[in-house]
């Protein structure tokens, strides 16, 4: 690329990659239409793209200029994207993505259209093979938003634009501009930001789908007793090794919790409900996508239980709240990677059910001491003693049905939780279950055929 457009590009791949460790490819790469003025050139034709290290880990990269034909996408320049995803596919090594392009190149016609089909379909071919990280950091209009959402892992910055119509068609046809949803990204920050949270994502996640996630410092003491109190969010960070807890998708939904952390060197991913919320729309898709990912990266997932049930109101069922429940159902059921279920707090209704529960499919299943394990609230529970009141108060009925019904060793006794424990055991439990679940297989056992009773 020239002198003149390096910066933009050059100076995000520079900022993100190790001291001295970028390769580029392509480099001389040239457009080869000379209709509608295009009859310029860019060395690279507008996307810097080669390969590198973060922290010592290898990726792929590419990174658009908007300096260049406003980032735009051309025949030649979606010919080297998408041999970078190709390419970290044949190397199994993750791939990032740097967008600030402001769509298709039109003056090429119907080329740049299939260019971007190109790229889409090596990215999709990508999905579930090696982890494909995208960072925007301007615009990302049109088929580059789509480009985007195919990631499995988004980060912008504050000057990024995340959307399927330009700002120009917009204010012209609805005279509003553009909104940058928060459940789009995983984290927003400054390039800085974002690269230190890449270089952190990398030393949780595989390489590929073929290997194991890294295994991190075993120094952190397995048995420490951890502090009982707290929000979900502390709760984790006080059971995981060295209080590290990568979080992601913070400002999509504070309902539902999601990220990573390690317990006793072993990288496993949360998935974990805010106190005493709701189920709706956005908490239940964003749980099954991240579920959906760590099942692809063989990645363990920890839930943690602290649901009344279902957002009750008609918008959530217009939404498609009960698709969204069969999506994050079917996520953790067909999953094949170790599911271990915490009751932390409430575990009511269809919360219970769809949140990892023992016949969704989770290994090990604990409980607190004081948690609430019940099919429905007890205030609702009360209409099922209406004909046995009988002088009894409807509040005396209540705290029967929460004495009797309500904790969590009516389900132990049943067999669908395997432990009560303590808060404070929460780091031992999942240390020891995360090891004994490590060699865990999806199916029937491995053999060629049973032994023949002789």
């Amino acid at each position: 690329m020239d002198e003149r457009n390096e910066s933009a590009a050059l100076s995000s791949v520079e900022c993100m990659l190790d001291a001295n460790s970028f390769v580029e490819t392509g480099c001389h790469v040239h457009h080869n239409s000379a209709a509608f003025g295009l009859d310029n050139q860019t060395d690279g034709d507008g996307v810097l793209a080669g390969y590198g290290t973060i922290g010592s880990v290898p990726v792929y990269i590419y990174a658009q200029d908007i300096n260049a034909f406003d980032g735009s996408v051309g025949e030649k320049n979606a010919e080297k994207i998408a041999r970078i995803y190709d390419a970290a596919v044949k190397n199994g090594v993750p791939v990032i993505s740097v967008l600030n392009s402001r769509g298709a190149r039109l003056k090429e016609g119907v080329s740049a259209l299939d260019g971007y089909a190109k790229i889409m379909k090596s990215a999709a071919r990508a999905a579930g093979t090696v982890p494909r990280i995208c960072v925007v950091t301007g615009p990302a209009i049109g088929a580059a938003s789509v480009i985007a959402e195919m990631s499995d892992f988004v980060f912008v910055t504050e000057d990024a634009q995340l959307a399927a119509t330009s700002p120009e068609v917009r204010k012209a046809t609805y005279g509003e501009g553009i909104a940058l949803p928060a459940n789009a990204y995983d984290i927003k920050g400054s390039i800085e930001e974002i690269t230190a949270a890449i270089s952190k994502l990398l030393t949780f996640i595989p390489l590929n789908s073929m290997e194991d996630a890294p295994v991190g410092d075993q120094s952190d003491d397995f048995n420490r007793v951890i502090a009982g109190t707290g929000d979900a969010r502390t709760l984790i960070a006080n059971a995981a090794d060295f209080g590290e807890f990568l979080e992601l998708k913070k400002d999509a939904c504070g309902s539902m919790i999601t990220g990573f952390a390690r317990f006793g060197g072993f990288t496993a991913g949360i998935v974990a409900n805010a106190e005493n919320s709701k189920l709706d729309c956005a908490a239940l898709a964003k749980a099954a996508g991240f579920i959906s990912y760590l099942d692809s990266f063989n990645i363990p997932v920890i839930s943690l239980v602290d649901s009344t049930g279902f957002a009750y109101c008609n918008c959530e069922e217009e939404a498609g709240l009960s698709k969204r429940a069969a999506q994050l159902a079917y996520a953790y059921a067909s999953s094949g990677m170790p599911m271990i279920t915490v009751l932390s707090g409430s575990a009511i209704g269809a919360a219970y059910s769809v949140m990892g529960s023992r016949e969704l499919g989770a290994d090990m299943v604990y409980a607190f001491k004081d948690a609430v394990v019940a099919p429905v609230e007890a205030d609702l529970a009360s209409v099922l003693f209406y004909d046995e009141l009988e002088g009894e108060t409807r509040e005396e009925k209540i705290a029967e049905y929460k004495d009797k019904y309500s904790n969590p060793m009516q389900a132990a006794y049943n067999g669908s939780i395997d432990r009560i424990i303590e808060k404070s055991e929460l780091r031992q439990m999942m240390i020891s279950a995360l090891m004994m679940q490590a060699t865990k297989h999806s199916g029937e056992p491995l053999k060629r055929h049973g032994n023949l009773p002789l």
